[in-house]
This record gives structure tokens, C-alpha cells and sequence, in this order.
């Protein structure tokens, strides 16, 4: 084995194959080749790569002669010179290339480092140094601190000690209140998409450190990477810099034109309705067993999903899967969250730190600001005929709203195939080879599938970008820290979240007022899907929810006594449907936690319920006076 295959089997042995053919062997890896090649072989690197490198120029050297030689002794053609006087020529050669050697060399300009260096700054860095992992001379990345000599060496042997402890919580929230800000940064700057991140200008970076410089950019990144996580922010867009609530005020004009005529005859007016745009705290608190059980964890986590770099030490680590796991039940509260304020002491369900888009449209209704279509035609549908009810919902809207192409019509992602397959079956001769439209057939009205609405029928009309997701400061939610007590740490950030419109309609001044409205002065169309209970009803399906209707026809007295299937996030909506022999609930069995029984007096009066396990909750009643 010559010397270049056995550098090729240390090399392999060290995993250092790919770097080595990059050329970004560092001072460290040459110690570890030379200590391996020690053990492997017996002998010094050094003196065996001096020895190799003697042997190649006297093999060069031989093989230059060999081939002068050739061509001095070969046949020698007329008009040429001689042997000997060929090799004279040769050697005068070699005399005048030594003169012209020494002439250039006095001419070399002095050696001397440039007035200023370039470097590309690179997301991930280079190459480990001694000091610093990726070479990144940051005092983040600095060998010094136990989590980056992890990440360059692998487990350490030595346990954690309490100053490791310390300076790991205190870089951890210095990190995500810096993530935090960069996210607000680029928040302002317009580019927080995972597409436009790529076109942020980073020339204001140019007057700080290199190490800096890295660590924006390994930030841009991370953050980068959590957009990737889905949301809804295309549609529902988000707004921020809401600290607890903010008035929208709208304005109703009243009609102005009329025939002239001489004198003050005054007509018109003008009509201030505020909508208001709230927002809760909510928060997250996990309590890790140790940051030893962290770090096993972590390490166990990275020998299992390969190589990501966006994973460089446990830090980016935990406010990637913190981040990820967050915006997940972030999604499905913006679509089904109802606030409840939390029991002191106890633990509550995702859904219930802030309202949701379905129970914001509910709300809507209660306050007499948005009356639904209770129609039969416009409140259940199949996959038969899902496409007509569409067309229905839209020429309602239709026949009270202008302009209804810059209207959108939102409906249950769930619902999508269904749609898919009535489009199919009713225009796939006259498709023009362009398959289905999310459309509204004959109305232009473009359809925004919703996720995370089960199998809910609801739907609703309004201008898009008018509800919104509402928030205080942007990436508040990932800005992550740490608190330890004793062998324990915490693991928290706590954040302000919403959703709201920015233009819902006209609160009415009473019921009557309400149902007899136009519809006129209303940006939002909504139908009111429910479950109808049948006569002397005592169950209700929960599958079916989560509004149910009491039925006007009862018989005799009925008592409601338990929503069969019920699961816990969910807050449920028992609707009074008449007066006469009305539908009740005892503070009893499954009902025990009403704060009294419920006994409605007259159609529409409600019960919201929700499900902790054990027992059904009260949230809120309305029962007539």
C-alpha cells in the first residue's frame, strides 16, 4: 500500500473524505491524522509524507532525464544538429532560465496582505476552528460553551456543571429575545415570507463583525424555517401592534341627493359605529425534567433525523419543535378558538386561550350585528348538490350586496371533494380543458377553502382580508425562555392573540329591529347551519354540533341531559326552539357543573357548554327576562 492509499484509508476512517477534497482541512484535523496514522502504521506522518514527497520529485526528476535522453538519442533526421551539440544547446537553455529567474524574482512585488479583505457571508459558516464551531467568531458559537463542543465533538463525557446550566438559560433567552427582534425586523421591512427572506438586503451588516454577520444570517434562516411551517395567514391576514384592544371606527352615510330647490333644506347623515378588535394573553409553560434529560433528548433526537444544519446545538433545536408545535394549535384555535378566562390553578385546552374565526361569527349574530340565512336550502348540503347551495348562499348575497366579484365565499376544506366531484359531474363536458374552478358557477365569486373546521356546514360571504388574525408584537409567540428551580427548568413565552373584522355590519338597536334588517349594512354573509333535535329530544349528538336546536314541537316537559360523544376544546351551543313545552337542563349528572338549571323562555334564548372530561361546563347563557 503506497502512501496515498493509506491517507486515503485514514481519511475514510476519520470521516474527513469530503472536507479534505473541499481543501478546508483545519490544524485539528491534522493533529487527528497524524495521531491516527501513528496508530494505524507505527510511524511518524511527518517524516513518512517528507519521505513520499523526496521519492515523487526524484521519480519526476528520472522520468524528465528518461525523456530527454529519448529524444537526444533518437534518429537523427538531416539538417539537425548532433547529440552533443543538442545537449550544449540545452544546457545554455537552462543557463538563461536561471538568469531570467533571478531578474524576475528582484522585480516581485513585496509580499503583503491586502488594505481590505471580502468575505461571502454564508449561512452555516466554515469550517470548525479551535475556538469557535462553524468558525464563527461570535461568542454564541464560541468552544467554550458545553452545547457548541457538543455539537462539534458529539456527547461530552463530562456531566453539565451548574455554570454550564446558567450560561446555557441565559444564552437560550438572549438568543429567542434576539430571534424575537429579528422577526419584528423583518416584520417592518415587509419580507416575513419564506420567499422573500431570500431578497433581504443585509448591506447595513456591512459595519458589524463578521460573527455578526453570521449570526443574522443563520437567524434569517431559523425563522425562515418556521414560516415554512403552514399557517393561515393567507386567509386570514394578520395584524399587529394590538396591546389589548383597538376601535375600528366605521362610517354610515345616509343618503345625501335630492331635486333642487332654493333655501336650507338639509338632508343626509352621518352615522359612527366602532367595531372593536380584541385581543387575550396566552402563553406556553413546560416543565423539562433536567437539562441533562434535555440534552439526551436532543442528542438521541439528532442520531435518528440525520444531518439539517438548522439543528447546530439545542438551542435552535428546541425553538424549532417549540415553534412548530405552537403554530400548529395556533391554526386550528384561529378557526375554532372560544376564549375562556382560565381557573386559577388549572390547566386549560388550547382552544380556549382566544377566540377563533367560527365563534367570532357567532358573536357577530348574538350582538345583532350580522343576520345569518336560517333557510333550510342554505344550511345543509351534500355531496350531491353542494355546488347548488353554493350558488344559492351567493345569490342571496346577491340580491343585497353590489359588486359581489370582489366577494369571496369561505367554506369547509373538508368539503373541497365534494365540490371537486359535483363540478365534475355537472360541467365536465363544458370544462374547456380547464378542470374545476374554485369558483361559484354563473357568479364569479371566488371560493377560499377554510381548514379545521371538521365537518362543519357553515359559510360565509365577506370581502377577503376583512377578518383578521390580531397579535401584538410579531414572533412574540417563539420568543422563548428559560427558568430553572432546582433540577427543574421551565420553559415559557407568553404572547397577545385574536381574531377579529374590520368591518363585521350595523349593530341593531333590539331584536325586532334586527330581524327585520336589510341585510344592507353588513359586510358579512353568513349562513347558520345547526342540528334541529327531534320532538321530547333528551340526547344530542356532539358529531353534529356544535349548535343544536331544541325543538318548538315538543309534546311534554323535556329535560336535556348529556351530548353523547363530547370532546374537550369544544364549546357547545344548546338554542332554545320554542316556548311551549321549551327543552331544559338540570344542574345535574353530566350537567353538574351549570352554575343553575337552565329553564329558556322563548326562542333563541341559549346555553354554551363545554366538556372538561368529567362534566359539562357553563360558559354563558341568555334567558329572556
Amino acid at each position: 500500500m503506497n502512501f496515498k492509499e493509506k491517507l486515503a484509508k485514514i481519511l475514510q476512517k476519520l470521516g474527513l473524505q469530503e472536507r479534505a477534497s473541499r481543501k478546508e482541512l483545519t490544524p485539528e484535523d491534522a493533529e487527528m491524522i497524524a495521531k491516527s496514522w501513528k496508530e494505524e502504521y507505527g510511524s511518524d506522518f511527518a517524516a513518512d509524507s517528507a519521505a513520499w514527497k523526496e521519492t515523487e520529485a526524484k521519480a519526476a526528476a528520472y522520468d524528465s532525464l528518461m525523456a530527454v535522453v529519448a529524444e537526444l538519442f533518437a534518429t537523427q533526421e538531416p539538417g539537425k544538429d548532433s547529440p552533443s551539440e543538442e545537449m550544449g544547446k540545452v544546457i545554455e537553455s537552462i543557463k538563461g532560465l536561471k538568469e531570467d529567474v533571478r531578474t524576475l524574482a528582484a522585480k516581485a512585488q513585496p509580499d503583503v496582505p491586502e488594505a481590505t479583505v471580502s468575505h461571502e457571508v454564508k449561512v452555516f459558516g466554515r469550517a470548525h476552528t479551535a475556538t469557535h464551531v462553524f468558525g464563527i467568531e461570535h461568542p454564541m458559537f464560541s468552544m467554550d460553551r458545553r452545547w457548541n463542543r457538543i455539537t462539534r465533538y458529539g456527547r461530552q463525557l463530562e456531566d453539565p456543571s451548574a455554570e454550564d446550566k446558567n450560561a446555557f438559560m441565559e444564552e437560550f433567552q438572549k438568543y429567542s429575545r434576539s430571534l424575537s427582534k429579528r422577526y419584528a425586523e423583518l416584520y417592518q421591512m415587509g419580507v416575513i415570507t419564506p420567499g422573500k427572506l431570500g431578497e433581504v438586503d443585509y448591506s447595513s451588516l456591512k459595519d458589524a463583525g463578521l460573527g455578526e454577520q453570521f449570526l443574522v444570517r443563520r437567524q434569517d434562516a431559523l425563522i425562515a424555517r418556521i414560516l415554512m411551517i403552514p399557517t393561515l395567514d393567507d386567509i386570514f391576514p394578520r395584524r399587529s401592534n394590538i396591546q389589548d384592544g383597538e376601535v375600528l371606527t366605521n362610517v354610515f352615510f345616509g343618503e345625501f341627493s335630492q331635486a333642487y330647490q332654493a333655501g336650507e333644506v338639509s338632508k343626509g347623515s352621518v352615522d359612527f359605529k366602532p367595531e372593536l378588535a380584541k385581543v387575550h394573553d396566552a402563553m406556553f409553560k413546560y416543565l423539562f425534567e433536567s437539562l441533562k434529560w434535555i440534552e439526551t433528548q436532543y442528542i438521541g433526537y439528532l442520531n435518528t433525523s440525520g444531518s439539517d444544519p438548522v439543528k447546530w446545538n439545542m438551542i435552535e433545536w428546541l425553538v424549532l419543535n417549540i415553534a412548530t408545535k405552537l403554530q400548529q394549535e395556533r391554526n386550528y384555535r384561529v378557526v375554532n378558538g372560544f376564549r375562556i378566562d382560565p381557573v386559577k390553578g388549572e390547566i386549560a385546552h388550547a382552544n380556549f386561550a382566544a377566540f377563533g374565526v367560527i365563534y367570532r361569527l357567532y358573536s357577530y349574530v348574538e350582538g345583532r350585528k350580522v343576520l345569518p340565512f336560517t333557510e333550510d336550502e342554505v344550511n345543509d348540503y351534500t355531496s350531491a348538490n353542494i355546488g347548488d347551495v353554493f350558488e344559492e348562499m351567493t345569490a342571496k348575497v346577491a340580491s343585497v350586496q353590489d359588486n359581489l366579484q370582489d366577494f369571496a365565499l369561505y367554506a369547509n376544506k373538508n368539503h373541497e371533494p365534494w365540490f371537486k366531484a359535483w363540478y365534475n359531474a355537472k360541467y365536465g363536458g363544458n370544462a374547456d380543458y380547464t378542470g374545476v374552478q374554485n369558483k361559484v358557477p354563473n357568479y364569479d365569486v371566488r371560493i377560499i377553502w377554510v381548514p379545521n373546521m371538521g365537518q362543519s356546514k357553515l359559510m360565509w360571504i365577506t370581502l377577503p382580508g376583512n377578518i383578521l388574525q390580531l397579535e401584538n408584537v410579531p414572533g412574540e409567540m417563539t420568543s422563548i425562555r428559560f427558568e430553572q428551580r432546582l433540577e427543574s427548568v421551565w420553559a415559557y413565552s407568553v404572547w397577545k392573540e385574536g381574531v377579529g373584522a374590520a368591518f363585521a355590519g350595523k349593530q341593531m338597536a333590539d331584536d325586532e329591529a334586527f330581524k327585520v334588517s336589510d341585510r344592507r349594512d353588513q359586510l358579512i354573509f353568513m349562513n347558520m347551519p345547526m342540528d334541529k333535535l327531534a320532538a321530547d329530544a333528551t340526547t344530542a349528538d356532539a358529531a353534529k354540533g356544535p349548535v343544536f336546536r331544541t325543538s318548538a314541537e315538543n309534546t311534554k316537559a323535556t329535560v336535556l341531559t348529556d351530548i353523547t360523544g363530547a370532546k374537550t376544546g369544544v364549546v357547545y351551543i344548546i338554542e332554545c326552539g320554542g316556548a311551549t313545552n321549551a327543552t331544559t337542563i338540570a344542574k345535574s349528572g353530566k350537567f353538574d357543573g351549570l352554575t343553575a338549571a337552565w329553564e329558556p323562555k322563548a326562542a333563541g334564548d341559549y346555553l354554551k357548554v363545554y366538556w372538561n372530561g368529567e362534566k359539562f361546563v357553563e360558559v354563558e347563557r341568555k334567558v329572556t327576562a
